[in-house]
């Protein structure tokens, strides 16, 4: 069976893929589940057609073993009696483990999940100080007449300012975490059911990380018999990043053209490319596909090893930090009291 062809069979089966992806998106929790959840809606779109499929990387991952299946000859009738028989949804949950092993999509959220939640703690903190325990302090520095030092007056002029607009941090705070949903979710489907990267992943996602996704996108359309070119193009026009879109278009349009410019091709955006230059030159399209999935692996491993330093010092960093602020904060309250009884004592 033709490419098309089995394109069309899985468009055929998309209400079946659509539904094992909604009963999946229950077992899972977090960012796969809402992956589910929004693969299930793409394949829910009664406009879906093939240019959409193969532009979807996670899409395509998911119909890919059907794709396979469809396109060898013992199957080219199976799927038009058994839409929904248990072939499909055997290759569709095969498809789920792929997208879920290999994806590298949401990383940013766990990047700055936890700095987040710190920050937004130490501004509950602030608020808490502000109300219940500064007052305290500054009621009594004033009974005492007590000259108070620059920290002290600084922390206390701050809880005057939280006090009355307390409504702009709570307003700041809420607008803050509507804006990351809004960003979140802006990474959803628009009217041709085309993947759109929300706002915050496109800016977030690393140059290796893009990289790990095209040559997985590249291998996979290359896998189901997607000319060199065609295949190069869509992996670009699906990236998140507007430089590698452009340089993907300018590759394949050398790629049609016959030239070799690209021969000697060893970095783009300060990133080596060796391997993936050698893999597009491979003349083989089975070859080709094993080593871009080789070179996907090893790029999502290098960037995991770069979200790993990230992790290990910023989550730290941000803790010290907060450590500090409510340490300082603490002890310009005491100062006064400290100097008080000081003085209390020599006299």
């Amino acid at each position: 069976m033709s490419l098309e062809n089995a394109l069309d069979g899985v468009i055929a089966a998309r209400t079946t893929i659509a539904s094992i992806l909604q009963d999946n998106a229950a077992v899972f929790v977090g960012p796969q589940r809402w992956r589910m959840k929004q693969l299930s809606r793409f394949f829910s779109n009664p406009n879906l057609n093939a240019n959409d499929l193969v532009h979807h990387p996670e899409a395509l991952a998911v119909c890919l073993p059907l794709l396979k299946t469809l396109q060898s000859s013992e199957a080219a009738t199976s799927l038009h009696n058994a839409q929904s028989g248990e072939q499909v949804a055997s290759a569709v949950r095969s498809g789920i483990e792929r997208v879920n092993s290999a994806t590298t999509k949401t990383r940013w959220f766990h990047l700055i999940a936890y700095p987040l939640t710190m920050v937004m703690l130490s501004l509950a903190l602030l608020v808490f100080f502000s109300f219940s325990v500064i007052p305290i302090f500054e009621q009594m520095f004033d009974e005492w007449g007590l000259d108070l030092p620059p920290v002290t007056s600084f922390v206390i002029l701050l809880s005057h300012w939280v006090q009355a607009g307390w409504w702009v941090v709570l307003v700041a705070i809420f607008a803050f975490i509507l804006g990351l949903i809004v960003l979140r979710l802006n990474g959803n489907f628009d009217s041709s059911s085309r993947y759109r990267y929300g706002a915050i992943e496109r800016w977030c996602t690393s140059a290796r990380a893009a990289w790990a996704d095209w040559a997985l996108h590249a291998a996979m359309l290359t896998e189901v018999g997607v000319t060199q070119p065609d295949a190069v193009e869509i992996a670009g026009r699906s990236s998140p990043k507007a430089w590698l879109a452009r340089f993907s278009r300018a590759w394949s349009n050398e790629l049609r053209g016959g030239n070799q410019h690209f021969q000697s091709l060893s970095h783009v955006d300060g990133k080596s490319v060796n391997t993936l230059a050698y893999a597009i030159r491979l003349p083989s399209s089975e070859d080709r596909a094993a080593v871009l999935y080789d070179v996907a692996a090893n790029y999502r491993e290098w960037d995991a090893s770069r979200t790993h330093w990230w992790v290990d010092w910023v989550n730290p960093l941000t803790v010290t930090g907060i450590a500090f602020g409510v340490g300082t904060m603490l002890a310009s309250l005491l100062l006064p009291l400290i100097s008080l009884i000081s003085g209390l004592t020599l006299t």
